[in-house]
């Protein structure tokens, strides 16, 4: 007989900023929010961050813990987090990228931990310390799994694809939303979405662009997102001498039209985890172009769901971009091919049954 009292879980993230690992985390609450075996609680190490209104509006728990950076006084916070799991009786510790403090502060508790890695990246020794002290480690796509595979065993490691809702199609007036980003009509829209990081690649995207323009020249570019390299970006632009035909645009609210008006989409990141905007991009039967980085590999299969190339090499990227702009019925068929992988494999219902049977299962 199944108890009637829920498993409490306490979710635990840095802070509510706008990335694939916090869109992860959000839609997976909402979606588990109403199951009455689960009462799920979220913690903030450090500040509340862009997204906390957004994840408030779910009407779950909520407590930021406000923990400094880079000072020894964060490891007071973690300590008060351990004794709050500790004093309101937590079954579980789900973490998302605190892959050291995160784990640690769940195994001192005394509870079950589940950790889950969301980049395909190298992993230094003290992060895989880190990582081992968890009960259950979830890989979010094949590429990550294999990663983690290389140093843990397979009884404490999980694959667990990355989900999104599918997308219920409506109406963009293509020109309004244009003339809103200060985009020139006609235009052939390129878009790309992600942390103005290094990991991105976003210089490489726009020393391709170059040769995109002179391609097409209505082809213009949308960088939707905020990180440490703005500045550099923006003068990589004005230097290209692109600065009208490329718009960074910070963080979207609605990324769905700009997603539903786009021609093609584009990730030129150095290592990825597996994308939440190449889903994204999926649910919108878009015509993608990506780096065979990471989980790029899991959802791009070349010329069939999208096109894939090198990373770091701007003139095949160029090259890649200008093949869909020229040849419609190849952006429409990998577009086609593209979604219907989405609802196979990557739609949230899929992923999120899978976790309840993780959580289930940790207890």
């Amino acid at each position: 007989m199944e108890s009637s009292v829920p498993i409490k879980i306490a979710v635990l993230l840095p802070s509510l900023q706008v990335g694939g690992a916090e869109s992860l985390v959000y839609e997976e609450l909402n979606y588990l929010r109403k199951d009455s075996r689960f009462f799920f609680e979220l913690h903030v190490v450090f500040e509340k961050g862009p997204l906390w209104n957004k994840f408030a509006s779910l009407g779950i728990p909520m407590r930021v813990w406000n923990a400094p950076h880079k000072s020894v006084r964060m490891f007071y916070s973690y300590f008060n987090i351990y004794r709050y799991l500790v004093k309101y009786k937590f079954a579980i510790l789900h973490v998302h990228l605190l892959d050291i403090l995160g784990p640690l502060t769940g195994k001192l508790a005394g509870i079950k931990t589940i950790t889950t890695v969301h980049v395909d990246s190298p992993i230094a020794r003290i992060r895989r310390w880190g990582i081992k002290q968890s009960d259950f480690i979830i890989g979010c796509g094949s590429q990550v799994f294999s990663n983690l595979h290389t140093f843990m065993t397979m009884d404490k490691l999980l694959l667990l694809n990355n989900g999104i809702p599918a997308y219920h199609r409506r109406f963009y007036d293509r020109e309004l939303i244009l003339k809103k980003y200060g985009i020139a009509i006609p235009s052939r829209l390129i878009l790309s979405f992600g942390r103005l990081s290094h990991q991105k690649g976003y210089d490489i995207l726009i020393q391709a662009f170059k040769s995109v323009v002179r391609f097409d020249r209505h082809a213009s570019l949308i960088i939707g997102g905020e990180g440490p390299e703005k500045q550099r970006l923006e003068r990589l632009i004005v230097e290209s001498n692109i600065n009208d035909s490329v718009k960074l645009v910070g963080n979207v609210e609605d990324v769905d039209e700009l997603y539903e008006i786009c021609d093609v989409y584009v990730n030129a990141s150095r290592w990825e985890g597996l994308p939440m905007t190449l889903l994204e991009a999926m649910s919108h039967k878009k015509p993608i172009v990506a780096t065979s980085v990471g989980g790029n590999n899991d959802l791009i299969a070349n010329n069939v769901t999208g096109l894939l190339v090198n990373p770091e090499n701007p003139t095949l990227l160029a090259d890649s971009i200008n093949a869909f702009l020229c040849n419609p019925a190849l952006a429409l068929e990998c577009a086609k091919q593209g979604y219907d992988l989405f609802r196979a494999k990557y739609a949230i219902d899929r992923h999120c049954a899978d976790l309840v049977n993780i959580y289930l299962n940790s207890v």
